[in-house]
């Protein structure tokens, strides 16, 4: 026994064998022609795509972006790209004693040699999972390989703890002044894996243009940090340095060429 509707909705019983397959299917292809019209007709698809799209408008997503915007290791660029590209080598982690006195503790450098870029995006993924103390990460850019009472650099730093951004130059080296420029503090900053960019190209009257972003926002931005003209060096050592943070990791350390 087979039961149907029509289309006034009347019930139609059809008995017996002689009906075949093809008519049932016949039959059955009738009533889903007459059930799509009826939802047309009544109003009730209508009806049914708007509760969805009311749905749709209340949705809230989770944000799936831990660590990273770019992503953590996407190196995505800000500025358009020549297509040149330095990769870091690793040095440490060592020992570093202090002619200050204070205690000796560990650090680690990703070192770009004799960069001629002067003009780049320097991009790391850093995680720290354990420290000595407060420290900072450092990103040193147009000065040469570190020699006492020699060379320049514009850095960027951002502190372990409260994730405090600052902006500072080292003139000779080791004399360094870290926090005249002043940025946000994003939290701390251990145990998570983040994506840091500095950026800077030379301006025409000498000295040159600094950012800094971390987890693809820009959190830095300004020319000459702290009213000093620096210019590349020619042998340039882009560096990437973190000190009391034994085990930690950086990967995808790179300096990319910009046109600007």
């Amino acid at each position: 026994m087979w039961v149907w509707l029509d289309h006034d909705g009347e019930c139609i019983i059809a008995r017996g064998n002689a009906v075949t397959d093809e008519v049932v299917n016949i039959l059955l292809i009738a009533g889903l022609i007459y059930g799509a019209k009826w939802l047309v007709d009544s109003g009730t698809l209508d009806k049914v795509f708007n509760k969805l799209q009311d749905a749709g408008k209340n949705l809230k997503l989770p944000n799936l972006n831990i660590g990273g915007g770019p992503q953590a290791g996407s190196g995505g660029h800000i500025y358009k790209t020549t297509g040149r590209v330095m990769n870091a080598r690793q040095e440490g982690p060592k020992t570093r004693n202090y002619a200050s006195g204070k205690p000796s503790d560990t650090t680690t450098e990703w070192n770009v040699d004799n960069c001629p870029f002067s003009a780049y995006e320097f991009d790391a993924d850093v995680t720290i999972n354990k420290i000595d103390h407060d420290d900072e990460v450092s990103m040193k850019m147009f000065g040469p390989q570190h020699q006492d009472g020699k060379g320049a650099w514009y850095i960027n730093n951002i502190t372990f703890n409260n994730g405090t951004v600052k902006g500072g130059w080292e003139q000779p080296h080791p004399n360094t002044t870290s926090g005249c420029v002043k940025g946000p503090s994003i939290g701390k900053i251990i145990g998570k894996t983040i994506h840091y960019k500095s950026i800077i190209f030379p301006l025409s009257g000498g000295g040159a243009h600094i950012e800094f972003h971390v987890n693809g926002q820009r959190v830095l931005n300004g020319d000459n940090w702290c009213g000093k003209r620096f210019n590349r060096d020619s042998n340039q050592q882009v560096q990437l340095r973190i000190d009391a943070a034994p085990g930690v990791k950086a990967t995808n350390v790179m300096v990319s060429e910009i046109s600007v």
